[in-house]
């Protein structure tokens, strides 16, 4: 096997979707996480890479919104819906407001299928509303408001 350097783990990485069956995944990511940083002054300084990832929203905030250091659902100034509420207060077509929801008693959750959301364009400016972003229930259906957890998430991996 090819020494993992950090190219060859940003392939990998990034070919997570296409690679669920590769066991090596996980130990990879093992490794890299095992690397001490090298900190030579203590500041911003010793940075040398940045890793950007991105995730359209909901699929990022079904996976990392509740992890620490994110501005998911704890973000103290999130987008205000009209009524005033923060945005992950959405409501049903008869008004009833659906927060924020862990799938649960579903063993190995992540390793299950879950019904995809409408990613049509009329499906997206629905939800969006003019910048109102108060029609996600009703334009994507409740599954846009599940989320996993982080021991969820490290459950799933120990699966692949």
């Amino acid at each position: 096997m090819t020494a993992v350097n950090r190219r060859r783990f940003l392939q990998i990485t990034g070919g997570t979707a296409a690679a669920t069956s590769m066991p090596m995944l996980t130990a990879s990511i093992a490794r890299a996480a095992a690397v001490q940083p090298a900190r030579r002054t203590g500041t911003i300084k010793d940075i040398e890479h940045v890793v950007i990832l991105m995730q359209e929203n909901r699929s990022f905030d079904h996976y990392f919104g509740t992890l620490r250091g994110v501005r998911g659902f704890g973000d103290p100034r999130p987008a205000r819906l009209p009524n005033g509420k923060a945005v992950w207060h959405q409501t049903d077509a008869s008004g009833n407001e659906i927060l924020p929801w862990r799938p649960a008693g579903v063993p190995d959750l992540g390793l299950k299928f879950l019904d995809g959301l409408d990613h049509s364009w009329n499906g997206g400016h629905q939800a969006w509303n003019h910048g109102a972003y108060d029609q996600w229930i009703p334009a994507k259906g409740p599954g846009t408001m599940a989320h996993f957890e982080r021991d969820e998430l490290g459950a799933c991996q120990s699966k692949l």
